[in-house]
Parts: C-alpha cells; sequence; structure tokens
C-alpha cells in the first residue's frame, strides 16, 4: 500500500515537473492553460488569495465539493524576491494571478518605489509597441505569448511622464468578430 502511495506521488511530481524552466519568471505563465497548482509550483504559495481566506482556509475549502470559480493570487515582496516577480519590464513590485475554473486568466505587474524608473525605462525602449494617452494615462498594448499584455500608467504633468506606478496586465485575447 505505501509503496502504491509513494508512486502516485512521485508521478504527480513528475508531471508537475515537465517543462519546469530553471529560473520561472512571467513567461511560463500560459492565459487558459496553467493551473493554480503549476503557478504555486513554479512559484511557491501566494502571499493572499484575494477572496478574503488566508491559504490554509482557501486549501480547505477546495478540498470540499464546492470549490471557488474565481480567485486571485497576490503577490508581494514580504518574503524577499521570488520568482513571480520577474515580470514583463524586470523586477516589480507585486504580482496578482487570476484563476477562472482553477486556469490562469489574467496575470498583473506592478512597479512602483525604487522599481518605478527601470520598469519605465524597459517600456519606452519596448518598440514593439505604441505608446498613446487615454484620458489621463499612458497606456500601450501588443500580444506576447499567443495574449494581449497591457501596459498603463497615470500621467504626469509632462509629456511621457509616469506617476506613483505602472501596471503590466497579459490577459486572453477577446475572440475576432
Amino acid at each position: 500500500m505505501r509503496t502504491g502511495a509513494l508512486f502516485a506521488i512521485l508521478v504527480a511530481c513528475a508531471a508537475l515537473a515537465q517543462d519546469v524552466p530553471a529560473q520561472p519568471a512571467w513567461d511560463s505563465l500560459k492565459i487558459g492553460q496553467t493551473s493554480a497548482e503549476r503557478a504555486v509550483y513554479l512559484f511557491g504559495v501566494p502571499d493572499y488569495v484575494r477572496i478574503d481566506l488566508d491559504w490554509r482556509q482557501f486549501t480547505a475549502r477546495q478540498q470540499k465539493p464546492r470549490r471557488y470559480e474565481q480567485y486571485s493570487f497576490m503577490y508581494f515582496p514580504i518574503r524577499g524576491e521570488l520568482a513571480i516577480f520577474r515580470g514583463p519590464l524586470g523586477y516589480a513590485s507585486s504580482a496578482e494571478l487570476g484563476f477562472e475554473n482553477d486556469k490562469l486568466f489574467s496575470s498583473q505587474w506592478t512597479y512602483r518605489g525604487p522599481r518605478l524608473q527601470s520598469a519605465y525605462n524597459a517600456w519606452i525602449a519596448d518598440k514593439s509597441q505604441e505608446l498613446g494617452v487615454a484620458g489621463k494615462l499612458l497606456i500601450s498594448s501588443k500580444r506576447v505569448l499567443g495574449s494581449l499584455m497591457f501596459v498603463s500608467c497615470p500621467l504626469g504633468d509632462k509629456p511621457l511622464q509616469c506617476l506613483d506606478e505602472i501596471t503590466v496586465m497579459i490577459s486572453q485575447e477577446p475572440p475576432s468578430k
């Protein structure tokens, strides 16, 4: 009996370990494909789960017949530099992974404080996207990894100046009409 259980655990671990990059980063995530379980395997247990439950309450609830359909994993640098913070514009201040039916539907990185300027420089240097202004926001979008990446920041007083933070969101591309 114990040998069978050990074998089952090894098979499960081997399945999770498929295609694990040496240093996982944002591009390890695939919208519509990455499971919540795989995200935890790649990036560790989140600091918070956005449904107003702590991690233990969430996992206990997930074991019951009624599961949450939508939730987000939130990561903050309170435990140091996790791989999840390696976002599209460099090291982020926070990260959030949104799940629906246990599959990733969006990922978001926020850059603020000492990480704002380097993220801004990386964003402006990326010539594969066109910057635009929408109201009081500086915005851009482009296709990445079969999904859409949106970048935005509140505008300052000077042209192309970002205030406070830059947000990068990757989500599924809407169906074509």
